[in-house]
């Protein structure tokens, strides 16, 4: 698979893992040797990892790091990876070519979400993030996407992230948007009490807000 990267010339999108792809119990070693061939790979512009194991994920992941890394790749897809550590953050803030980055049932720890936020606020160059958080009860994983949506928030340049819960509770849903956006609200008023900047929001919408 590592020859067929490196060599293919035409090869657009490369999609690795899944519960039903032999590529989900790969080693670190044959990480490192995909990662490598990620970044000799001039023709590869988006990469989808799916159910990949999180260190196997965090290890391709460096593929893409801003020094010595692969610099063709525009668009990132991450479904169903947990343990990636710091290397998601470090990534959104390193990496000036990445330019949409979707993440779809992501788990981290609360305070990681925070710090990804901040590295998402922080990013200059991708044009769209999309975070996909499905919960089966609105108290699941409730902490992590107000942490997100707190860090991520910004009053001084044009939204650019993309927030989509899914919940099979219409009543749930809308429990957990007012939460998020009052949470958010207050977190505004306390930077504008501090720094002078104007409060500003938008009403949320039944399945997706933009921050």
């Amino acid at each position: 698979m590592a020859d067929m990267i490196t060599s293919a010339t035409r090869l657009d999108t490369l999609e690795i893992g899944g519960s039903s792809d032999r590529m989900y119990d790969m080693d670190e070693e044959a990480a490192r040797i995909l990662s490598q061939a990620l970044i000799q790979s001039s023709s590869v512009k988006k990469l989808v990892l799916k159910a990949v194991k999180g260190e196997v994920s965090a290890f391709l992941l460096k593929a893409l790091d801003a020094d010595g890394g692969n610099r063709a790749i525009q668009c990132l897809h991450l479904t169903t990876v947990s343990g990636l550590g710091d290397s998601l953050r470090e990534l959104l803030r390193s990496n000036p070519y990445l330019l949409e980055v979707t993440l779809t049932s992501i788990e981290m720890r609360p305070e990681q979400w925070s710090q990804l936020g901040q590295a998402i606020r922080g990013n200059a160059t991708a044009e769209s993030i999309r975070v996909v958080h499905s919960m089966m009860h609105h108290k699941d994983g409730l902490k992590g996407v107000e942490e997100l949506a707190c860090a991520a928030s910004s009053y001084f340049k044009d939204p650019k992230v993309e927030l989509i819960l899914t919940f099979r509770d219409y009543d749930a849903l809308m429990s957990a948007l007012n939460f998020v956006g009052n949470r958010c609200l207050m977190h505004g008023m306390g930077k504008g009490r501090k720094g002078g900047a104007d409060t500003r929001g938008t009403p949320a919408e039944p399945k997706a807000g933009r921050l």
